[in-house]
């Protein structure tokens, strides 16, 4: 029996500077949400996390409620748009203040690989260590480990600053020697190859799209012979 109680931390904002409007774009045939894919995906984790979009007070992300204000499943946090820390932070405190375990999903990774995060959390725990650090070189997003004890991200909250503000968990990497870390080889060699798998420009959002145009649909609710 684990003892992982892990919060799934999501910020996400719709002024992005590259993709204006990211969280609602959408890349998939029936025109699913981008946030509302990578949620879906959180929710395939054996770990059962408590998933918090992370938002801002600012107008412009009223949508991001709207969209929200009927999923039962998942906790809903408004806060400061620039101090993304502040923001993560407060959504932690409120909505899942026993997590012992803390994941900042990346909102354009479309390709997170949650079974290699659910697999880092165990690792975690069995280790009793605070981070997992990915030797070099860094593969890309959906291979990316942003997962921590709370402690790690406690110290974090409290010591990021400046332009950390805008990057919750880089307080982290930054000050390792701080941390019980383990150095992990890295994820399979597909991440290592040259493809972007992050959501962040009009050309990535085209990318998607083929890469769904081309995935073969599965009907969850028909019954497989």
């Amino acid at each position: 029996m684990t003892n992982i109680n892990v919060a799934a931390i999501i910020c996400v904002r719709m002024t992005s500077q590259r993709l204006p409007g990211k969280p609602m774009l959408s890349y998939t045939p029936d025109k699913t949400p981008n946030l509302e894919c990578i949620v879906n995906r959180v929710k395939t984790s054996r770990h059962n996390p408590t998933i918090v979009i992370a938002t801002s007070t600012d107008k412009s992300d009223d949508v991001i409620e709207k969209w929200w204000i009927d999923k039962k499943d998942i906790c809903l946090y408004r806060g400061d748009l620039e101090n993304v820390v502040k923001r993560f932070d407060n959504a932690l405190k409120l909505h899942a203040p026993e997590a012992n375990y803390v994941w900042r999903v990346m909102a354009d990774c479309p390709l997170i690989d949650i079974g290699l995060l659910d697999w880092r959390l165990d690792v975690l725990d069995r280790n009793k260590v605070d981070v997992i650090t990915i030797m070099q070189p860094e593969p890309t997003y959906a291979g990316q480990a942003s997962v921590w004890s709370r402690e790690a991200w406690d110290h974090c909250a409290k010591i990021s600053s400046g332009s950390l503000l805008q990057h919750p968990g880089e307080a982290i990497y930054e000050s390792f020697g701080q941390f019980r870390t383990l150095h992990e080889i890295g994820p399979e060699t597909i991440y290592y190859q040259p493809i972007r798998t992050e959501l962040d420009t009009p050309q990535d959002l085209e990318f998607f799209k083929q890469v769904w145009s081309r995935y073969p649909y599965i009907d969850m609710d028909k019954e497989i012979p």
